[in-house]
């Protein structure tokens, strides 16, 4: 006698929110889109019914899962808009997740020639999960929950935000305790995107850098 196995589709419980559009729903896995088709304008219409903190995930989950392409015309620099929108863009997905969404978006607005950059910051290294989420540390630099695990550490002079205003830095870096002003050169095809005097940069351009008013070899990567 053969048994025959046979494999059932998973029914996930799906909801959504009396203010969010009628194709938008989320599960346990995050985001779905079933509409049709997403066009600029329901994407806006999406992103403002989700806050700001989860617009990140919503990007990235529709893009993952095929309900968004990021090469539409009609999409041109809605990867920049949903990182100015979101105050803690940065650490809302991961650096590699943001790079590879930037570029597939595409920019063209690149600078002509290598870009002085300044940063305001606490210098250090920030840890996350595979969930891109900030693991909190106890006295003894492991992970505070026993049941989270660090998958990326990242140094916090390497950042993805920029500004080619110094005087914007500088402001920054006093809001925070022990904070500091960095400088990059950075070559134009690291530039991600320019949102007025603030730059998007992949970390990968910034091999060199330098505190203001030490050398620029002072500090290497």
């Amino acid at each position: 006698m053969t048994a025959t196995v046979e494999t059932l589709p998973v029914n996930r419980r799906r909801w959504t929110w009396p203010n969010w559009p009628a194709e938008l729903c989320e599960d346990a896995d995050g985001f779905h889109f079933d509409g049709d088709e997403l066009n600029r304008n329901k994407f806006d219409e999406c992103a403002h019914a989700v806050d700001s903190f989860d617009c990140p995930g919503l990007l990235s989950v529709l893009v993952d899962d095929g309900s968004l392409d990021l090469g539409r015309p009609d999409m041109a620099g809605v990867v920049a808009a949903v990182w100015a929108s979101s105050e803690y863009a940065e650490s809302a997905l991961t650096r590699a997740r943001w790079v590879e969404l930037f570029r597939a978006n595409g920019f063209d607005n690149r600078p002509a020639e290598p870009i002085q950059l300044f940063r305001g910051c606490t210098p250090g290294f920030q840890h996350f999960d595979a969930a891109g989420h900030l693991v909190g540390l106890d006295a003894y630099g492991q992970p505070a929950d026993p049941y989270n695990e660090i998958v990326e550490s990242r140094d916090v002079r390497c950042g993805m935000s920029w500004t080619t205003s110094l005087r914007a830095a500088r402001n920054f870096a006093r809001a925070h305790l022990g904070g500091e002003v960095f400088a990059a050169t950075v070559e134009p095809e690291f530039v991600l995107a320019v949102l007025g005097s603030d730059y998007v940069v992949d970390p990968a351009g910034l091999a060199v850098v330098a505190p203001i008013g030490v050398g620029i070899a002072a500090v290497t990567r």
